[in-house]
């Protein structure tokens, strides 16, 4: 036999996520009714920041135990590959940690933040047709003995220098959810026009 040869076990996550990427149609029920569309924003202009709410949503997030953000964008900032980050409820105490690579190295971070990390996203200087995705589950949102984590899957390419990443924020407070603002990592910067950002609701088993 040879020597080295194992066999690749798939995380679960893996195969959670193609089925619901599969099933979900934006304005319809996904997996069975357990996932909803909720909220959905496709920019037409460059935009300081990206509002979604309860109030505005399809059902009303006190409904739900879990959100799944989807989120595809870029910035307007001049620069290396930025990040596009989550206020909840115009929240300001968060925690990050993250795991992220470029194909050649890879590194790992902890850090006071100004909101979740949803997206890594190329900046004004890459190609015009390159944006980022990500994808992050927010927990327990209307749990108020408990903080709110994310956690978060992105990648972006940026003319041929590509991340990817995994991130956890904690938002440190108790309140149940109701609104989020995403907004560049660079809060000088806009979220560039053609950024689409996409709310699914997850019930309780």
């Amino acid at each position: 036999s040879r020597q080295g040869q194992h066999k690749r076990v798939e995380p679960y996550w893996e195969y959670w996520l193609m089925s619901f990427l599969l099933a979900a149609v934006a304005g319809q029920s996904a997996v069975g009714d357990a996932w909803v569309a909720l909220n959905t924003s496709l920019l037409t202009s460059d935009t300081t920041t990206v509002t979604m709410t309860s109030a505005a949503a399809t059902e009303p997030w006190s409904n739900f135990q879990d959100l799944m953000l989807i989120s595809y964008g870029r910035d307007k900032y001049t620069g290396a590959i930025g990040h596009l980050i989550c206020k909840l409820n115009t929240g300001s105490t968060y925690r990050t940690a993250d795991f992220s690579g470029d194909g050649a190295s890879a590194t790992s971070n902890r850090y006071t933040d100004s909101g979740i990390r949803v997206a890594i996203v190329p900046r004004d200087t890459a190609d015009a047709g390159e944006y980022g995705v990500g994808i992050t589950i927010f927990s327990d949102i209307n749990d108020t003995a408990k903080y709110t984590t994310g956690l978060t899957f992105a990648g972006c390419d940026q003319d041929g220098a590509g991340q990817v990443a995994q991130l956890t924020g904690v938002w440190e407070s108790t309140a149940a959810v109701t609104s989020m603002s995403i907004v560049s990592a660079t809060e000088a910067a806009d979220v560039a026009d053609e950024s689409r950002f996409d709310l699914f609701g997850l019930r309780a088993a």
